[in-house]
C-alpha cells in the first residue's frame, strides 16, 4: 500500500487514454472548461482591479479629509436664560443637548460598522446568488438558453424561486 502511494506521487502523471468514439465530445468539453476557466481568471483580474481602484480612492479621500470637529455645537443659554427657566425647562434643555451629543457620537462610532455590515450583506447575497446560478447551470444544461424567460419569471415572483422560474 505504501509503495503504491509513494509511486503515485513520485512518478510523472500519464496522459489519459481517450477512446476514439468519445474523443470529439471530450475535446469539446475540455474546450468549454478551458473557456470557463479563462472567464473566471478574467473575472478575478477585474475584481482585483476594482478593489485596487476602491483602495486608491479611499486613500485619496483619507489624505484630503479635513479634520472634523466631533463635538456638535451646543447653544448654551446665558445665566439670565437659566434664571427665567423652570427646573423642568432646564432639565429638558440639558437632556435634549446630551441626547443630541451622545446620539451623534454613537452614530459616528457605528457608521463604519454599519457600512461594513452592508458590504458583508451585499457580498453574502452576491455569493449566494452566484452559487445558486452555478448549481442551476450544473443541474440544467439548457439553463442559459432560457435566461430571458427565467429573468422575466423571477421578476414576477413575490419570493424569487430559481427552480420554479426554470420549470
Amino acid at each position: 500500500m505504501s509503495e503504491q502511494f509513494a509511486t503515485q506521487f513520485t512518478e510523472p502523471a500519464k496522459e489519459p487514454v481517450i477512446a476514439d468514439d468519445n474523443s470529439a465530445a471530450l475535446e469539446t468539453e475540455v474546450g468549454e472548461l478551458k473557456g470557463q476557466l479563462q472567464a473566471m481568471k478574467d473575472e478575478q483580474a477585474r475584481t482585483q482591479q476594482m478593489f485596487q481602484h476602491i483602495n486608491s480612492r479611499v486613500d485619496e479621500g483619507l489624505q484630503r479629509q479635513e479634520p472634523v470637529d466631533n463635538e456638535p455645537e451646543i447653544k448654551m443659554p446665558t445665566d439670565e436664560d437659566f434664571d427665567m427657566m423652570s427646573q423642568a425647562q432646564v432639565s429638558a434643555h440639558i437632556t435634549d443637548n446630551v441626547v443630541r451629543v451622545v446620539g451623534k457620537q454613537v452614530a459616528d462610532a457605528l457608521k463604519p460598522i454599519s457600512e461594513r455590515l452592508d458590504t458583508m450583506s451585499t457580498d453574502f447575497h452576491n455569493t449566494s446568488a452566484k452559487s445558486t446560478l452555478t448549481d442551476a447551470r450544473a443541474k440544467h444544461k439548457d439553463f442559459d438558453a432560457w435566461g430571458d424567460e427565467i429573468r422575466a419569471q423571477l421578476e414576477n415572483q413575490r419570493v424569487p424561486d430559481l427552480e420554479g422560474a426554470y420549470a
